[in-house]
């Protein structure tokens, strides 16, 4: 089964009701998975460095659906190209489905000397290896919404499944931990995503 197929079914079953998919999500890529089994080998987690709102009150107008989507169209289009992201997670927690494969969003980094270095990764070859998630925030303090904190957790759940992953241990990563020189993102350490992931993973299954 090609990895869209897995990655849809991942979806409805662990993120039922939140998933849009962005027209050409299948198509448009920069090339196919370089992991050894074709799938990515780990998730790396942005921040959009810009939304509606910091607010994390979920009646705030700017945490309301619709609200970001100057944001979230910027991160699909990429100028009529490739998007700049796999997945965006808005901040009602909806999850927009943009590219099942590689695509440009990692840029110039590298693993060496750290945690994720057992996976094989090049120098500045992290956009054939990993998913990337943008999450809608302004990226000056930790600001997730508790619905974009749930909804990430369902999307790395369906991540591991699609991609057959025996856990998350080296699974997920920030930009920061990637491009440390360069990148902030994001606020969050990689270990907070990591023990939301495990716990939604034990409730999910």
């Amino acid at each position: 089964m090609k990895f869209d197929k897995k990655l849809e079914k991942a979806l409805d079953h662990y993120a039922p009701g939140r998933v849009k998919y962005v027209k050409g999500w299948k198509t448009r890529r920069t090339g196919l998975w370089r992991g050894k089994k074709r799938v990515p080998e780990m998730i790396m987690h942005h921040h959009t460095a810009g939304a509606a709102t910091s607010s994390t009150n979920p009646k705030h107008k700017g945490n309301q659906p619709g609200a970001n989507n100057g944001v979230v169209n910027y991160c699909i289009a990429r100028h009529n190209s490739v998007p700049y992201c796999n997945a965006v997670v808005d901040r009602d927690g909806t999850i927009f489905i943009t590219a099942a494969y590689p695509v440009w969003h990692a840029g110039k980094g590298d693993f060496t000397g750290t945690r994720w270095e057992r996976l094989g990764i090049g120098r500045n070859e992290a956009n054939s290896y990993t998913f990337g998630v943008e999450v809608v925030s302004k990226g000056a303090k930790r600001d997730f919404t508790l619905q974009q904190k749930i909804a990430l957790r369902r999307l790395d759940c369906a991540l591991r499944e699609a991609s057959g992953w025996k856990g998350f241990k080296y699974r997920i990563a920030n930009h920061k931990d990637w491009a440390p020189d360069r990148k902030v993102d994001t606020r969050y350490p990689w270990q907070y995503f990591r023990r939301g992931a495990v716990k939604a993973w034990r409730n999910l299954t």
